[in-house]
């Protein structure tokens, strides 16, 4: 069996055709665009879908064969997105070079200063003024600014996210 490699992570169905946002590492996004074939880890397996069409915007889209519903999409929310090793270019091979963005953070957990574990980010949102992770909060989904100045330290081996935020945002 072919090795591997975990490249991300499929978020949202966005429309109604079945389309998914899909966060992908910066290390991965030439080698996600030039995939003809994913695999999904779906209850420890790695099943294959072919892809139909990429688009980049604010968030990545992407249209699976297959899936022509948002209901079907919904089905691959928070599913893990995989290529087989030998679909990975070498580094010598890349030719787009992507800075790393807030995006990376999509499924790092928050730990505040004051408040302590305040969840996960479901998926990072750019907003007209800054970015915005979305993390459910006491069973309420809440927008947290992504910035420096709240920003501590991102424990990526542990994909915790440190952060001090001001009074009063969580309860918002």
């Amino acid at each position: 069996m072919d090795a591997m490699v975990k490249i991300g992570r499929i978020g949202k169905a966005h429309g109604l055709l079945g389309e998914l946002k899909a966060f992908v590492e910066d290390a991965y996004w030439e080698d996600f665009l030039n995939a003809e074939i994913i695999f999904l880890e779906i209850r420890g397996q790695h099943l294959p879908y072919f892809v139909e069409d990429v688009r980049a915007g604010n968030a990545i889209l992407v249209k699976l064969e297959d899936v022509n519903s948002r209901d079907d999409a919904q089905l691959l929310h928070h599913k893990d997105i995989y290529l087989r090793s030998e679909d990975i270019l070498p580094d010598e091979a890349r030719t787009i070079v992507i800075e790393p963005g807030y995006e990376r953070f999509t499924g790092f957990t928050i730990e505040d200063a004051t408040h302590g574990l305040v969840g996960k980010i479901d998926e990072v949102i750019e907003m007209p003024q800054q970015m915005m992770a979305v993390v459910v909060y006491r069973n309420r989904e809440i927008l947290i600014p992504l910035n420096e100045q709240f920003i501590v330290t991102a424990d990526e081996a542990q994909s915790v996210l440190h952060m001090d935020l001001p009074d009063g945002l969580l309860e918002l």
